[in-house]
């Protein structure tokens, strides 16, 4: 088979026991019935669907789609809608819900290689992974359990699953995992192990005129410029690669671009505007013999960037979590814990703490003294020390000081959901910027400098590692809004200019298609375009993500 060619192949076959697709039909009934479908975790609002479908297996996501492109309606995908850039609000047409698409299908061993691979469906969430893995109970989402016919492994596989792990780290563990591949999710463990894409090795897809194709990495490679060309019903279409401008640091910004190309790396992270995850095979890692970590406390927040880069460089193994909090993003962490009906015992002074970084090392079973050791005269080099940090060496109490960070994002969105009360119009302006390691010193002292004269609450937090803080800004009220919006607008075009991305992280979606004009040049665009052209002549797919019809 010429690998220059990608086969469509036909839908799986239908379940006669899941039936139809469940439709609901008109904007007012999909309002009144289905109201959280119409928007995400970016709270933007307007969203509106003519149509909402259930799909429940491949077949119906096909052909919804193929009806779709006859009429030319658009599809908006919705996952676990915990996107923060508008990806999953419709406006209009058909919202193509993927929850009902769940379930764990398999495992596999590829000969000669030494990790597992599971196949899931897209619907499956990051949590019941995590809990199959933990339990060897192939069952999550109420979908079915595995395919004894096409992973004849999985028993075998699920008899040592608890020693396995699936790396990448999303925040929100309610994300389906076809969500986090179609915007290649990363999270506080990337500066070890990387983001979603490092860990997809195959999916099917369907495309937008509803025919379906199963990319495995390795297999559809283009080397220079050369097109790709997709045989579906008879016919052939070539589709072209993007040509854009490589930027040196992680970046979720547009279509994918490297080369030489592998295919399969043009749709995870393209945000549902190619085609429709139907299935997806991740790989896992071995589970580290251990792991300890701690929430260390800095007066001055110089001493914590020398922190992380003494930790980057250290010799030996690289920490797989470096996690920045400010004075403000601390208050507003211990704030959310505080209010959750929790108890909760802090073992340091919230309103006392300068700034915090959280770090995690994996280490063998008897270098963990040693390691401790060295992060100890890591943390009295730089103004702080193990003593005085929350420190976790076991998972219980490494999850206490997760469940910490992750109430940051979560207090932002009460404490903006509170405000648009009095302001409906106003949400946060939240940047996503990464730079090379050298500009990053610069790149946050400018953060201060543009923002505090200002007198706008804002927060910086996030993977500092990676040269990648969030900042997130907090207005009151429509002008604080409007000062905000200019201020990030300005500063994506200082981080462009230093090298780096205006989206490392959570994507462009309809919130920050405005954005890539920064980054990009016109030719660099206008790749893009020609690609969602050539794959989607019809523009039906994400219509209104990341670029407007042309």
């Amino acid at each position: 088979m010429d690998p220059s060619v990608l086969y469509s192949e036909k839908p799986g076959p239908s379940d006669p026991n899941r039936g139809t697709a469940m439709r609901v039909t008109g904007a007012e009934r999909v309002r009144a019935d289905h109201e959280p479908y119409l928007t995400d975790e970016s709270r933007m609002p307007g969203g509106f669907a003519d149509e909402l479908v259930f799909a429940a297996e491949e077949q119906q996501v096909c052909e919804t789609l193929a009806g779709a492109g006859r009429s030319g309606t658009p599809v908006t995908v919705s996952g676990a809608r915990t996107g923060i850039v508008g990806g999953a609000v419709p406006f209009g047409g058909i919202l193509l819900s993927m929850e009902s698409l769940n379930g764990f299908l398999g495992a596999r061993r590829p000969k000669g290689e030494g990790d597992w691979r599971v196949r899931v469906r897209p619907g499956l969430t990051l949590e019941a992974l995590n809990r199959i893995l933990e339990t060897g109970v192939p069952a999550g989402n109420g979908g079915p359990g595995y395919d004894p016919d096409r992973f004849p492994d999985t028993p075998r596989f699920l008899a040592e699953s608890a020693s396995w792990f699936y790396p990448p780290d999303p925040t929100e563990k309610t994300a389906h995992l076809g969500g986090t591949a179609a915007t290649n999710a990363s999270g506080s463990r990337s500066l070890k192990y990387g983001p979603t894409r490092n860990w997809v090795t195959a999916m099917r897809l369907a495309l937008p005129d509803g025919s379906v194709v199963e990319l495995r990495r390795g297999e559809c490679v283009s080397e220079g410029g050369d097109g790709l060309r997709i045989r579906t019903g008879g016919q052939e279409r070539v589709v072209h690669p993007p040509r854009i401008r490589p930027v040196r640091v992680k970046s979720t910004a547009g279509y994918w671009g490297g080369m030489p190309l592998d295919w399969i790396d043009l749709f995870i992270g393209s945000e549902g505007t190619l085609g429709v995850i139907t299935e997806i095979e991740l790989r896992l890692a071995r589970k580290p013999e251990s792991v300890f970590g701690g929430l260390a406390f800095f007066r001055a927040e110089e001493q914590a960037l020398s922190f992380v880069r003494r930790a980057v460089s250290q010799d030996g193994p690289r920490p797989s979590v470096l996690e920045f909090f400010d004075a403000a993003g601390i208050r507003l962490a211990a704030g959310r814990e505080s209010g959750s009906g929790r108890s909760v015992s802090f073992p340091f002074d919230p309103e006392s703490a300068g700034c915090a970084v959280y770090f995690e090392q994996e280490c063998a079973a008897d270098r963990m003294e040693e390691s401790m050791e060295g992060y100890g005269r890591m943390l009295s080099g730089c103004g702080s020390s193990l003593d005085e940090a929350w420190g976790a060496m076991d998972e219980r109490e490494l999850r206490k000081i997760t469940d910490f960070r992750h109430a940051l994002p979560e207090a932002i969105n009460t404490v903006i959901g509170q405000r648009k009360r009095t302001h409906p119009a106003i949400h946060k302006v939240s940047t996503d910027f990464a730079v090379p390691e050298e500009s990053f010193p610069g790149l946050f002292r400018l953060y201060r400098e543009r923002l505090d004269p200002t007198g706008l609450e804002y927060v910086l937090f996030g993977h500092i590692g990676e040269n990648h803080v969030h900042l997130n800004v907090l207005p009151g009220s429509e002008e604080e809004l409007k000062a905000a919006v200019k201020v990030g607008r300005d500063l994506a075009t200082e981080v462009v200019r230093l090298g780096g991305t205006v989206s490392a992280e959570h994507g462009i979606g309809k919130l920050k298609k405005h954005l890539l004009a920064i980054q990009f040049a016109p030719e660099d665009l206008d790749s893009m375009i020609r690609v969602k052209k050539e794959l989607d002549p019809g523009w039906i797919l994400g219509r209104g993500s990341l670029f407007d019809i042309p």
